[in-house]
């Protein structure tokens, strides 16, 4: 058992499609994208059981981590639409200096909290000096909520 640390990097982007009213809009596509950069602290456990007579061979073996986060500031929230009917929600055309998108901001986002829970258990069945064959089993959790302020664009 002891203490374990991360910094995770990268994003988590959502896909959301709506359908409305043509005077509304009609359908439309959404696209939000999370930055994540934040580090992330807990604690990590493993047991495992060794071949009678060969200490260097596992096998099997228990590990588990719980992780929550430690820092706020994750980065920017990218924020992209498409609509079928731009005209009638933004009463023109909305494609300018976007990329094809009809609408995009950019806001600041913040972690304000997170964590992750990771379990496996790996079994060997087969085991000789060079290969191993056996089975791993896992169940991994993430979960993560974002403060979202301010819009540019």
């Amino acid at each position: 058992m002891g203490f374990e640390s991360r910094y995770l990097s990268g994003s988590t982007t959502y896909h959301i499609s709506f359908d409305d009213s043509w005077d509304r809009g009609g359908h439309g596509e959404s696209e939000l994208e999370f930055s994540v950069g934040n580090y992330f602290a807990g604690f990590n456990m493993s047991v495992y059981t060794t071949l009678e007579g060969s200490p260097l061979r596992t096998d099997t073996k228990f590990e588990a981590y719980y992780l929550a986060a430690i820092s706020g500031y994750a980065g920017v929230m990218k924020d992209s639409d498409w609509i079928e009917n731009d005209l009638a929600l933004c009463g023109s055309k909305c494609t300018e200096n976007t990329s094809g998108r009809d609408l995009y901001t950019e806001s600041e986002d913040t972690l304000t909290s997170g964590r992750l829970l990771d379990v496996k258990v790996l079994k060997n069945f087969w085991l000789n000096d060079s290969f191993a064959l056996g089975m791993l089993m896992g169940y991994r959790y993430y979960e993560v909520n974002h403060d979202v302020k301010g819009c540019k664009g």
